[in-house]
């Protein structure tokens, strides 16, 4: 006699609206309903459950972090699950790629070279497979560089974005460290715009830690000064913005707060994390918005040199510190939680790779490719997503 059927069979419906409750920031969970039977793969790697998983959940969960400043960038899962992120192409050696910036499940990367003005950039979707190349920009001025990816798809809510239109906004310092240049790349134009020029008294150059997107203008750090680079992006005027000054010539990190607004974070001498917002209006000037204590917050361990502000995750609200030893630690802004996510040694910052990451299962033999927009995962082996 057959044996009894442990799992009943459910109505295809009523599966889809249980596994959309699965929360985004497990993707073990969608894996190991995946591999319950056939059905429920098929409605698991269906368009129509990814698209209302994302418009369910809203906010696409922290499922990473880029280590990047030379090559090769690495990628640390934030998941309980392991994930495997392709940091380029199948075809190309991720051994000589950096990480420059992400935005809404893209990577902007850069190949190592000595001579990067002959180089180009290139925008990968790590999930969707999407590659766009950008030459660099055609001029012969900067030393110093780096570039701010934007999403610019009218009326887009992020949920779905990762193969629209976008802009890149370069900007590079000359070796005299004297002038700062910036121009601005369109995906819809297929061009870079003409060059923008700081005026040559500010006396640093542009660093490459991460951007922060505020409204319409994007803002840069400089190094060995208590200023921020504005770029506005409707009328392409820059100027410098002064930092409060328990941050200047600090280390400390651009972030968009939870109001929308400009925003800093570094650490004092006294082990505390300093955030900061900038009031509009006429009389604009920073405002110190929260104070966190680090020495009741991280082990002793991890306190016998002062941490440094190395990243932010806008959307998330978590604050990346590195301590001594090289260890990584991200800081809930809300909640005041402190989670340690692994170890990067040198690395001077962390991108925060924000996206959801649904599976596709396939066999072996299938020879079929992954859908556009999920994550694929072999059915005889479960230890792994890999977004592809």
């Amino acid at each position: 006699m057959a044996p009894p059927n442990l799992v009943p069979a459910l109505v295809d419906d009523v599966v889809e609206e249980i596994l959309l409750l699965c929360p985004p920031d497990d993707p073990a969970r969608l894996v190991r309903a995946a591999l319950v039977c056939k059905g429920w793969r098929r409605l698991l790697s269906g368009p129509r459950f990814r698209c209302r998983f994302r418009e369910l959940h809203r906010a696409a969960p922290l499922l990473g972090f880029l280590y990047s400043r030379s090559p090769p960038s690495l990628f640390e899962s934030a998941t309980s699950f392991c994930l495997h992120l392709r940091l380029c192409p199948s075809n190309a050696d991720p051994r000589v790629w950096r990480a420059i910036d992400a935005c809404h499940g893209r990577i902007l990367v850069s190949p190592l070279s000595l001579a990067p003005r002959k180089e180009s950039l290139f925008i990968w979707c790590p999930v969707t497979g999407d590659l766009r190349v950008l030459p660099m920009p055609q001029f012969e001025y900067y030393w110093y560089w780096t570039a701010a990816l934007l999403c610019t798809a009218a009326g887009c809510d992020h949920l779905d974005c990762d193969c629209g239109p976008f802009l890149v906004v370069f900007v590079g310092t000359d070796k005299s460290e004297q002038h700062t240049y910036v121009c601005v790349y369109s995906s819809e134009a297929s061009a870079w715009s003409e060059l923008t020029s700081v005026l040559p008294d500010i006396g640093a150059c542009i660093d490459t830690r991460p951007n922060a997107l505020v409204g319409n203008a994007v803002y840069f750090m400089l190094k060995r000064a208590s200023g921020i680079l504005k770029h506005d992006l409707i009328t392409r005027e820059l100027s410098v913005i002064k930092v409060p000054p328990a941050a200047a010539f600090k280390w400390f990190m651009v972030l968009t707060t939870e109001e929308g607004g400009l925003g800093l974070a570094t650490i004092t001498d006294g082990f505390k994390l300093l955030l900061w917002s900038m009031e509009a209006g006429s009389n604009a000037g920073w405002v110190q918005s929260r104070v966190f204590e680090l020495k009741n917050l991280l082990p002793a361990e991890a306190l016998f040199t002062l941490p440094q502000v190395v990243g932010f995750a806008e959307g998330v609200g978590v604050v990346l510190v590195r301590t001594s030893g090289g260890f990584f630690f991200t800081v809930d802004i809300k909640s005041g939680c402190v989670k340690k996510i692994g170890k990067g040694f040198s690395h001077s910052y962390v991108l925060p790779y924000v996206n959801f990451c649904t599976p596709v299962l396939r066999t072996a033999s299938s020879g079929a490719g992954p859908r556009a927009g999920a994550s694929t995962v072999s059915q005889t082996d479960s230890a792994h997503v890999l977004p592809s």
